[in-house]
């Protein structure tokens, strides 16, 4: 719903160049025409790989601002989708209620969990599993 919000708001289907887009619009362009990496702006040394993507959608469709837009938006959505998977994996906060105090305290319990979870331990005191019957 937000990204409608947006795309109603920003209108990325305007054949124009929005705020930098000119530069790596550029980088593109003249790498899809000369099969060369131009990189004349000094501050902007992240559109490497994205250029060499864009030079094959320019090659394919066309030079436009808003193909290569859509490109971003597409890349961009990747990018979240990878960024959501690996903060699903993250446990906050981490470690082991062993009571701990001390950084060296901390460690030991972060650790703990560490290899509790790497092994597909319960993290249970070994008495309460013998009680419990459990392996």
């Amino acid at each position: 719903m937000l990204i409608a919000a947006v795309f109603l708001l920003v209108r990325p289907w305007v054949d124009a160049p929005l705020n930098d887009d000119w530069q790596y619009a550029r980088a593109a362009k003249l790498l899809a025409e000369t099969g060369k990496l131009t990189i004349d702006t000094p501050i902007a040394p992240s559109i490497v790989v994205q250029s060499y993507l864009a030079a094959g959608l320019v090659k394919m469709v066309g030079f436009s601002h808003i193909a290569l837009r859509l490109l971003t938006l597409c890349l961009a959505a990747l990018g979240l989708a990878c960024i959501e998977r690996t903060l699903e994996r993250v446990r906050v906060p981490i470690g082991l209620d062993l009571g701990a105090q001390s950084a060296p305290e901390i460690a030991l319990a972060i650790i703990a969990e560490v290899l509790a979870v790497q092994r597909k331990a319960t993290g249970m005191p070994i008495v309460e599993k013998v009680r419990r019957g459990l392996k």
